[in-house]
């Protein structure tokens, strides 16, 4: 543009002829078509912006391809519907924060020595499960999952059931510690959340393996209010809420409305085959159990469950034991190893953990039953009432 701009003046100044304003006007405008550098900025830049919303709208549709992995054949066939009337089937996608759904990340370190970053709460709204898995790196009411799973008579289309998933510390464990398949049901959404971005960052081999279903189970199909207990989001209760101490408050931001389905309703049992089931739903387990049919029962080896009296009596819930008898279950108490009386109708007078084992199976006398399942007593306030 300079040499254009000197040729310009010394023509004008010379008092050149026609030919050479016509040649001058020739190569001003030449310039103005040719060489100006803004209109070709511009046509540049814009050129660069569309490249870079090709490629972000790429992106996006890649990223959302890659959230949305179809689940093994095997979890397929284990069920008759992912939806219901205004309920589907989790997708593992990233959700932006909001309104209290937040992550704080740590590493998760399974019993066997496998990791993942997993999301967890603040300490100050969890300081039992998200608080345990911080500082040890699990949950350690999970570790004698993958030792039941692994020894009972599991088969290609075999599924492990977790009812109460929590943030999915139990589901975390087994999809690092075992090949199981899993079906998980968390009706509440703030725990939910918790398991959607945990999992959006797994690679899809685990992806594949997890159904994760966003409800409550019952004995009919409802709708319900959860209540999270303060600092102990573990403490999730659908219906009307339990305290683990006698000040705890349910805060209202933690209160929500749930849809509640019969199991029987979700599970195909022509495909079904369910070595082991770990539920812990704070003394709902008996309207659970109510809509789990006996077809299902049947197929069922294994369940671990949590008795907490006090939440099972506000429940109404007083004969889980003789139900699960009834469906072909001993009751062993995991800290003494032991088959519990019939007679024996209150053997836990706090929280404590049990297995249910089919008659049929005679795996559970060579588990090593870890610690977490031993008889619990109280400290101070609180003594794992987590819903897991």
């Amino acid at each position: 543009m300079q040499e254009f701009e000197k040729e310009d003046n010394q023509n004008f100044d010379e008092g050149t002829n026609m030919e050479l304003r016509m040649t001058l006007k020739k190569n001003t405008n030449a310039k103005i078509v040719h060489t100006d550098p803004t209109h070709i900025a511009r046509k540049r830049n814009t050129n660069m912006n569309t490249v870079k919303v090709t490629q972000t709208t790429a992106l996006k549709k890649k990223n959302t391809n890659a959230a949305i992995v179809s689940a093994d054949p095997i979890l397929e066939q284990s069920v008759l519907r992912n939806s219901g009337e205004d309920w589907q089937v989790a997708q593992f996608q990233e959700i932006k924060e909001s309104n209290g759904f937040e992550c704080s990340w740590t590493r998760f370190r399974s019993s066997t020595g496998k990791s993942a970053q997993m999301c967890i709460y603040p300490t100050a709204k969890d300081k039992y499960v998200s608080g345990e898995i911080r500082s040890r790196g699990r949950w350690s009411d999970c570790d004698v999952l993958p030792k039941l799973w692994n020894q009972s008579q599991h088969k290609a289309n075999s599924i492990y059931l977790e009812i109460g998933a929590n943030i999915g510390s139990c589901v975390m464990e087994m999809l690092l510690s075992t090949d199981a398949k899993i079906i998980a049901f968390e009706p509440h959404p703030m725990n939910l959340y918790k398991i959607q971005q945990t999992m959006a960052r797994m690679d899809d081999v685990y992806k594949k393996r997890l159904k994760l279903y966003p409800i409550g189970l019952g004995s009919q199909t409802l709708k319900s209010t959860i209540y999270a207990g303060e600092a102990n989001m573990g403490n999730s209760v659908v219906g009307t809420f339990v305290k683990d101490w006698a000040e705890q408050t349910a805060p209202k931001q933690f209160q929500f409305e749930v849809n509640i389905e019969r199991l029987d309703s979700i599970l195909n049992v022509e495909h079904l085959h369910i070595p082991l089931i770990k539920m812990d739903v704070q003394g709902f387990e008996c309207n659970v159990m109510a809509g789990m049919s006996v077809e299902i029962a049947k197929s069922v080896e294994i369940i671990k469950f949590e008795h907490a009296k006090r939440f099972l009596e506000a429940q109404k819930c007083t004969n889980l034991l003789p139900t699960m008898r009834e469906l072909g279950f001993d009751i062993y108490d995991g800290g003494q190893k032991r088959i519990i009386p019939k007679e024996e109708r209150t053997p836990c007078s706090w929280d404590c953990e049990f297995i249910a084992k089919k008659r049929s199976t005679n795996m559970l006398e060579n588990v090593q039953v870890s610690q977490s399942m031993a008889l619990k007593k109280p400290k101070n306030s609180i003594q794992r009432t987590q819903w897991k």
